[in-house]
């Protein structure tokens, strides 16, 4: 499984040669400047899974992008944010329930992030 880490502090996703995430899930940084592991503050990082799958131009669909799709109407086009709840990823939020369908990964369009485009779900 692969994992992104977003920094609160810096504000930014940490590079992955940058961090590393022990068996009890601490996450701790690389300090360049002493070459030491040092353990990230409490609350201080977000953790992110990779959902395995890609979009429809192959960039990787993860945990917390946000992603448009086509719902299957004419010019029906939604925009969503991807989450992991109840053991899996939910891209699209009552999908199943409410048109009774599932969409397939390469109909998704990865157009941003919670944390860096926000204002895409507004």
């Amino acid at each position: 499984m692969k994992f992104r880490i977003w920094n609160k502090t810096l504000n930014k996703f940490v590079p992955p040669e940058e961090w590393y995430i022990n068996g009890n899930g601490t996450v701790y940084y690389y300090d360049v400047m002493d070459g030491e592991l040092i353990q990230a503050a409490s609350g201080n990082c977000v953790v992110q899974r990779s959902t395995g799958l890609k979009d429809k131009n192959g960039k990787d669909i993860w945990e917390g992008d946000i992603v448009t799709y086509d719902t299957g109407y004419t010019y029906s086009k939604k925009m969503s944010e991807v989450l992991f709840r109840n053991g899996i990823f939910d891209p699209v939020p009552n999908l199943a329930t409410t048109w009774g369908t599932s969409i397939d990964s390469k109909s998704f369009i990865v157009v941003g992030n919670i944390f860096e485009n926000p204002e895409l779900l507004n």
